[in-house]
C-alpha cells in the first residue's frame, strides 16, 4: 500500500466527503451561503464532470442576488422532497428508496448502514467534531434514516479518518484493511445509487446551484474508486 499517497490525499478525500454531506443534509442557511460565495473557484476546466459542475457552482455563486437563500430553499424542498413539484416525485436521498424492489424507506440498505454504524460504535459517541458528531446525534435521535445520502458521505469521511489514524500510527495491516473497507463501502453502498440520486437531482432542479452539486458528487466518486483501486494494491 502506498502510505504517502494515503497520507496526502487523506484530508482533502475527508473534507469532500464532509462538504458533499453538507451540501445534501439540509437547507443552505445564510452563514454557508457567504461562506461558498467566499471560496475561490479559479483554475476551473470543462475537461471532466466534476470541474464542470464546481462550475455550475461557481457560475450560480456568482450571480446569485439578494433572493437567493429563498430560491435555494424551494429547490431543495422541490427536489428532494417533492413539494411543488409537477409530479409530486422527488429524489428521495435514502439508498432504501433506490435499492429496494417496490422503492420504499426502511428497507434492506437501511438495515445494513444501522448495522455499519454500529458496528463502529458511532451511535454511542460522545459529541466531537465533524462526520462522528452527526452520525451519533442523528442516529441516537432517529432525526434521519441510517441511509440518508448526507450520513453515507460523513460515514464515509469517518473512514477515511480512521485509515490516516491508522497510516500514522505506522500499522500497514490496519491501514490496508481500512483501505479495502473504504472500497466495499464506496462500491456496496455509494456507488450502488448515488450516481442515479445525482442523475434525478439534476433532471428535476431548477438551479445550477443543485445540478453543480450532483455532478460533483457522482464524479466524485468515481474519482475516489480509482483512487483506493490504486491503494488497494500491494507494494
Amino acid at each position: 500500500m502506498n502510505t504517502e499517497l494515503y497520507r496526502e490525499t487523506a484530508t482533502a478525500r475527508r473534507d469532500t466527503y464532509a462538504f458533499l454531506a453538507r451540501m445534501f443534509r439540509e437547507e443552505v442557511d445564510q452563514p454557508l451561503l457567504v461562506g461558498l460565495k467566499q471560496l475561490s473557484f479559479g483554475g476551473l476546466n470543462d475537461e471532466d464532470d466534476f470541474s464542470q459542475g464546481m462550475g455550475l457552482l461557481a457560475s450560480y455563486l456568482r450571480q446569485a442576488g439578494f433572493d437567493a437563500r429563498t430560491d435555494l430553499a424551494v429547490d431543495y424542498a422541490q427536489v428532494f422532497l417533492g413539494i411543488g413539484s409537477r409530479d409530486g416525485r422527488a429524489a428521495h436521498p435514502y439508498e432504501s428508496v433506490y435499492t429496494s424492489s417496490e422503492h420504499l424507506m426502511m428497507q434492506d440498505a437501511h438495515d445494513a448502514m444501522t448495522s455499519l454504524l454500529r458496528s463502529k460504535n458511532l451511535e454511542r459517541r460522545p459529541r466531537g467534531a465533524g462526520g462522528a458528531e452527526y452520525l451519533a446525534r442523528a442516529l441516537g435521535a432517529n432525526t434521519e434514516p441510517a441511509d440518508h445520502v448526507a450520513l453515507e458521505f460523513d460515514y464515509m469521511g469517518w473512514l477515511i479518518e480512521e485509515g490516516f489514524e491508522a497510516v500514522c500510527s505506522g500499522s500497514s495491516q490496519e491501514a490496508m484493511a481500512s483501505v479495502r473497507e473504504q472500497r466495499a463501502f464506496l462500491r456496496e453502498h455509494l456507488l450502488n445509487w448515488v450516481p442515479a440520486l445525482c442523475e434525478d437531482i439534476e433532471e428535476r432542479t431548477a438551479t445550477d446551484f443543485y445540478r453543480g452539486v450532483a455532478r460533483m458528487a457522482a464524479a466524485y466518486l468515481a474519482s475516489d474508486n480509482e483512487l483506493l483501486e490504486e491503494l488497494s494494491r500491494e507494494e
